[in-house]
């Protein structure tokens, strides 16, 4: 089983797109503002991510067996607040994706 997961993260390249980023990538090339939230609520929609409650109680993303064809969670640090935590990033085959199905629901 761990070779597969080492074989599909092979494959996986430049996987260092924030949901934010991603929305800017795409109101570039639509021409339409789209949101952080409306990047994240269509990678949910598409069953690639996960909004679950951590022990903590705060909301984090957790990628879908689906999603881990398209991006990695990673362990991050706050450089300006107290925080860290687990984030999840998307290679650039994302947007392409992303772009097909937001362009069904806007048009």
């Amino acid at each position: 089983m761990s070779k597969n997961k080492v074989a599909d993260s092979a494959l996986l390249s430049n996987v260092d797109l924030t949901p934010t980023q991603i929305a800017t990538k795409l109101s570039q090339q639509t021409g339409k503002k789209i949101s952080c939230i409306k990047v994240n609520d269509t990678l949910e929609k598409l069953g690639l991510q996960q909004k679950l409650k951590s022990t903590g109680g705060k909301w984090q993303w957790q990628l879908t067996g689906g999603g881990k064809k398209y991006g990695r969670v990673y362990k991050v640090e706050s450089s300006y607040s107290n925080w860290s935590g687990n984030q999840v990033k998307w290679g650039e085959e994302i947007i392409e994706l992303l772009k097909q199905n937001l362009l069904k629901v806007t048009v």
